[in-house]
C-alpha cells in the first residue's frame, strides 16, 4: 500500500489489521476454560458458542508452544492432546508460564488420581539429557535449513521492487 501510493489500499489494510485485532481480543475475553475433579471443560465463543468437555482420564498430553513475541511476554499455548489423535482437542491461548506448569502438575496429578497410579503421581520422573548442541551446530543447523535464503530471496524481490519504482536510487543516495 505505501510503495503504490493507494489510498484506498492502504485504507483495506488498516480495515484487514484492525477486524484481526479486533477478533482475537474478543477471542481472548470470551474464551473460559475451568478444571474439575473428572474434566477440563472449554468455552468460547460470541455468536456461536462452543463448550467442550474433555475427560481428564482421555488427556495424553499437554504441550506447550511458544513464539518468540509470547516468550518475551512470557506467555504460552497450551495444546491439550487426546487419544482421538486427530488435532488438539482443546488450545488455552495466552496462558502465564507459571499458570500452564502450575495446570499441567494438576491435570497429571487428577489424572494419575483416576487412573489409580497413585505411586506414579508421586515420583519425579529423571530426566536425561539427550543432545547438547554446541553453537557451531547451532550456526551449521541455522545456515543450513533454507531460511537464510528464504530471507536473502525476498530480500533481493524487496531491492527489484524499488528499483522499479525508482526508489532504489534514493536509498543508494541515503
Amino acid at each position: 500500500a505505501i510503495v503504490s501510493r493507494s489510498p484506498w489500499l492502504a485504507g483495506l489494510v488498516i480495515l484487514m489489521f484492525v477486524l484481526s485485532m479486533t477478533y482475537a481480543v474478543v477471542r481472548f475475553i470470551t474464551f473460559r476454560y475451568r478444571l474439575t475433579e473428572d474434566e477440563l471443560i472449554t468455552n468460547e465463543g460470541i455468536l456461536h458458542r462452543q463448550e467442550r468437555r474433555i475427560p481428564i482420564n482421555r488427556v495424553q498430553d499437554l504441550g506447550f508452544e511458544q513464539s518468540i513475541l509470547r516468550r518475551v511476554l512470557g506467555l504460552v499455548v497450551v495444546t491439550v492432546d487426546t487419544a482421538s489423535g486427530e488435532s488438539a482437542e482443546a488450545k488455552l491461548d495466552s496462558l502465564g508460564r507459571p499458570q500452564a506448569v502450575t495446570l499441567r502438575e494438576i491435570l497429571l496429578q487428577q489424572r494419575a488420581r483416576l487412573l489409580g497410579e497413585h505411586a506414579a503421581a508421586k515420583e519425579v520422573p529423571k530426566e536425561y539429557v539427550l543432545h547438547r548442541a554446541s553453537a557451531m551446530e547451532l550456526l551449521m543447523r541455522g545456515l543450513t535449513n533454507n531460511r537464510l535464503g528464504v530471507i536473502l530471496a525476498t530480500l533481493f524481490g524487496v531491492w527489484e521492487l524499488l528499483r522499479e519504482f525508482g526508489l532504489a536510487d534514493l536509498l543508494i543516495g541515503v
